[in-house]
């Protein structure tokens, strides 16, 4: 595996995006679902579920924290794809293929809109960690088929359940067509990766306990903010980076989930957050990461 590397002292006044701009915005909704079996084997419920409820190492989860998931699909979603057409944006959808199969008229919407799906495995309890090279294969080919059939369409981005992955988790995308990969936490721009005399592009992304914008870590039940709390924290982060972009070019990424983000309160703070970052001439709302890979790919190698 071979990655390139632009030092950080020559990126200083460099525009790589697209008008010049000095910052580039990408959001995804992940749309996820959790198998009763594996969630019970591997005890990986939600960090936003309630605390009290989460199960002991082999302790079938209960209905507070299938619930809680359950409103993600019976209103959260479509609360935030309001707030996504309020906006005008469109964003990626990073998807199990499980949530494909179980919502099938959900993601039909999803491709009306033209937002993107991306890969996220097929069952959020399964990281691709846990798997052997063999059963890896089969969850990326098994997901890519879910979506084909359920939506006309495949994913060619993809980002691993937990950001778990093994390093040959690259050639194993490479070999089922896909273009590009998210969620190492090695930069702060994407990047070219080489494997096997094949290219693919990374999209760097910082986890959620590393401070990330995604609703995780701000309505975590260990670390809840009120939603004035949440948008000073969401535009504090924002400002810092749009200060850095005047010497070094900068790319953000937030990360939402339904049944989060899809309540009244903080769906309104994800409103007003987008009407932020909008109201910035310089600022390229690029909304799918598809779009940021594309250009990245057209582009980057000059950068």
């Amino acid at each position: 595996m071979k990655k390139t590397y632009v030092p950080f002292r020559d990126r200083y006044g460099k525009r790589p995006w697209p008008n010049q701009a000095r910052l580039a915005f990408a959001m995804y909704m992940a749309t996820e679902e959790w198998t009763i079996e594996n969630l019970t084997k591997n005890n990986r419920v939600p960090p936003a579920t309630p605390r009290q409820a989460k199960p002991r190492p082999g302790e079938a989860p209960d209905l507070s924290i299938l619930t809680t998931i359950e409103y993600g699909y019976r209103v959260g979603v479509w609360r935030l794809l309001d707030v996504f057409d309020r906006c005008g944006m469109k964003v990626s959808i990073l998807a199990n293929g499980l949530a494909a199969e179980r919502h099938p008229e959900l993601f039909r919407e999803f491709v009306g809109k033209e937002f993107e799906i991306i890969g996220h495995g097929y069952d959020q309890a399964v990281w691709m960690s846990d798997l052997s090279e063999e059963e890896q294969k089969e969850t990326i080919r098994k997901s890519v088929k879910i979506f084909q059939t359920v939506c006309g369409t495949r994913p060619y981005g993809w980002g691993s359940p937990g950001t778990r992955q093994h390093e040959n988790i690259l050639s194993l995308l490479l070999e089922e067509g896909f273009t590009y990969h998210m969620g190492f936490h090695d930069d702060e721009l994407p990047y070219f990766i080489e494997v096997d005399g094949k290219e693919i592009i990374e999209i760097p992304y910082r986890v959620v306990d590393g401070g990330e914008l995604n609703d995780y870590y701000m309505w975590s039940q260990d670390d809840y903010r009120i939603p004035s709390e949440a948008f000073a924290y969401m535009k504090e982060f924002f400002d810092s980076k749009y200060e850095e972009s005047s010497r070094t070019p900068q790319l953000v990424t937030f990360g939402c989930h339904p049944f989060v983000s899809g309540r009244p309160d903080h769906a309104k703070v994800i409103m007003e957050f987008l009407r932020y970052i909008q109201s910035f001439k310089d600022v390229w709302i690029a909304g799918r990461f598809g779009d940021v890979a594309g250009w990245w790919k057209q582009h980057g190698a000059k950068f």
